[in-house]
């Protein structure tokens, strides 16, 4: 009986163990402002305590059109950082482009999508005057993304307006917008998507564009898209999960030292009948 209260206490303590250190895979994408050798240079890190496999990157590019639509890796292991080049043709404008690489990976048997928007400048780098402000909430059906856009230039600007998020993120409302912005006015648009289906955060971004004197202008914000939080009074898979095992491993203890204790009684009975047979056993003359 000892020994089984035994196993169950180890079972039930890896479990628990397992379930709070569960790995997380944390990706963190970045690329060169300018380019080396008409190419894209995009790096990849893991800084999480699990490997992510089979991951797809597709680069989303502006302003020229990537050689290659997908790059592959195997794996990225925890503390790894790889790098790909993704070479360019088909300039159009010089300046300064908002392009997106877009990397779908694997984690256990789970499948997941991430984006890292980042501005790269072709031949000539371009300053936006265009200032934005983002704003989100978050509700139990829709996620709404408040943008402001403010000109500070002297003159008349027109442009586009596009959110970049996650293509596992759907929009209700318009994905993009058309801006016309006189000198030093300020005007505010809305986006509506639908809420995210897990309970993590993705990484997003906010981009305003436009041509001006022959060249490419852009602006972005980068920003998180959340689940909503709301309190609930039912308890989520994973704290019904620790729960059961917080019992099964609460009971085991209770066996345990109930075992011990009960060993520990008849010992002391077995003491105390060896001693009333040695009172109680007749002397030989």
């Amino acid at each position: 009986m000892l020994k089984s209260n035994i196993l169950i206490s180890i079972f039930a303590f890896l479990t628990f163990f397992n379930l709070v250190h569960a790995g997380t895979v944390v990706l963190t994408g970045s690329c060169s402002t300018t380019l080396v050798n008409s190419s894209i240079v995009f790096s990849l890190s893991n800084s999480g305590n699990d490997s992510a496999y089979n991951l797809i990157i597709s680069p989303i590019v502006e302003g020229a059109t990537p050689l290659n639509t997908s790059y592959s890796m195997n794996v990225l292991a925890p503390g790894q950082t790889k790098t790909i080049y993704v070479k360019l043709t088909n300039f159009g404008l010089n300046g300064t482009y908002a392009d997106t690489f877009v990397v779908a990976y694997q984690q256990g048997f789970s499948f997941f999508t991430a984006v890292f928007p980042c501005l790269v400048s072709i031949n000539k780098p371009t300053v936006s005057p265009i200032r934005e402000n983002v704003e989100t909430t978050s509700l139990k059906n829709m996620v709404i993304v408040n943008v402001s856009l403010f000109n500070a230039e002297r003159a008349k600007i027109n442009g586009s307006l596009y959110l970049i998020v996650p293509p596992t993120l759907s929009f209700i409302s318009n994905k993009s917008y058309s801006f016309s912005l006189s000198n030093y006015s300020e005007e505010n648009f809305t986006f509506k998507l639908e809420p995210p289906k897990s309970g993590a955060s993705y990484s997003s971004a906010a981009v305003a564009s436009f041509n001006m004197s022959n060249l490419h202008y852009s602006s972005m914000v980068i920003f998180s898209i959340t689940p909503y939080a709301a309190k609930s009074a039912f308890l989520s898979p994973l704290e019904i999960t620790a729960t059961i095992v917080a019992i099964i491993l609460l009971i085991a203890l209770f066996l345990l030292a109930r075992s011990i204790k009960n060993k520990k009684r008849r010992e002391r009975e077995h003491v105390h009948e060896e001693q009333h047979m040695q009172e109680h056993k007749p002397n030989n003359l």
